[in-house]
C-alpha cells in the first residue's frame, strides 16, 4: 500500500462513520485499554513504544500518557488527525518497509 491509499477522504471517512465511531472513537474504549494494559504489565515504564501504522492516533493518545511514543505512519493526512484530535505528540511520517529503528 502506498501513502495515496490512505488519504485525507479515507481518514475522514472512518473517523465520522463506520469503523472508527463507537469502539474506536471513546465510546467503548476496550480495545485500547487491552493494549495499554497489557504495556504496562509487560514492559518496564522506560520503555520506548513505536506503533507502526498509528493511523489517527486513538492507541497513540492513551500510550504516550505511560511512556515514551512514537507514532509512525505513511498517511501525512492520519497523521494531521492524530496531532489535532488526538493531540499525538510524537509522529513520524515513514513506511514500514524502511523503518528507521
Amino acid at each position: 500500500m502506498t501513502a495515496s491509499h490512505y488519504d485525507k477522504e479515507y481518514f475522514h471517512r472512518y473517523l465520522n462513520k463506520g469503523s472508527f465511531s463507537g469502539k474506536y472513537r471513546g465510546d467503548n474504549w476496550t480495545f485500547y485499554n487491552y493494549w495499554l494494559s497489557f504495556f504496562k504489565r509487560n514492559l518496564p515504564r522506560s520503555s520506548n513504544v513505536l506503533e507502526v501504522g498509528c493511523g489517527a492516533g486513538f492507541l497513540g493518545r492513551r500510550i504516550q500518557e505511560y511512556f515514551p511514543y512514537v507514532g509512525m505512519d505513511i498517511s501525512v493526512d492520519a497523521l494531521r488527525i492524530a496531532r489535532a484530535i488526538n493531540h499525538v505528540k510524537c509522529l513520524l511520517n515513514a513506511s514500514a518497509d524502511n523503518l528507521p529503528f
